[in-house]
């Protein structure tokens, strides 16, 4: 699940990303169990769910929902927690321009476990933005990266290549490069970036 929010007095609005469909909004009654004893999926959650929509148009509610992995490791620290938010947000604003949703599925999915399990959050954020962009063919290693002065690329670059508990960086120079992406995604892309960083 990517968000969970307020929708009137009694209800949740979910928002899911489908691995074949993209998004899905879905309410649940804001009660802290779903029909059946179920509880209600947390934010990151990753599982089974099954909703009913009467009609095109009409609200999806969840009847049923089976968590299959819940990347607690995500609330051990607020920088983790503010990456993962971050990344949730991203992905939202940007599957709705999507036709096909399995590989940056995978990307999300890879994203959190890394998040739930590793060090460095912040350049888990540079790496998944970098690597969304170049899965939909923008130019992002050309027009971004190599535009950057010697220093820089090649930092970035070791970021991109090395594994998240081999990066050693500053975090603020990281969110730097983060917010510098987003503002190549608004100049140069017809992606969304992430909400500046800091």
């Amino acid at each position: 699940m990517l968000r969970k929010s307020d929708s009137g007095e009694h209800n949740l609005l979910l928002v899911y990303f489908l691995r074949e469909n993209g998004l899905k909004y879905v309410l649940a009654r804001r009660s802290s169990k779903l029909p059946g004893g179920a509880a209600l999926p947390d934010l990151f959650e990753t599982g089974q769910l099954i909703v009913e929509q009467k009609e095109e148009g009409k609200p999806a509610f969840l009847k049923e929902y089976s968590g299959s992995v819940a990347h607690k490791g995500i609330g051990r620290s607020y920088a983790h927690l503010q990456a993962a938010s971050s990344l949730a947000r991203f992905f939202e604003k940007n599957l709705l321009h999507m036709e096909h949703f399995p590989e940056a599925w995978d990307l999300l999915q890879d994203s959190l476990a890394a998040l739930s399990e590793k060090p460095n959050p912040e350049a888990l954020l540079l790496k998944t933005c970098f690597l969304f962009a170049r899965s939909e063919g923008y130019p992002v290693a050309a027009h971004w990266l190599e535009g950057k002065n010697e220093g820089e690329r090649h930092s970035i670059a070791a970021i991109l290549k090395s594994p998240l508990d081999q990066i050693d960086t500053n975090p603020k120079e990281v969110n730097s490069w983060v917010n510098d992406l987003g503002r190549f995604f608004k100049r140069e892309t017809d992606l969304l970036p992430i909400t500046d960083v800091n």
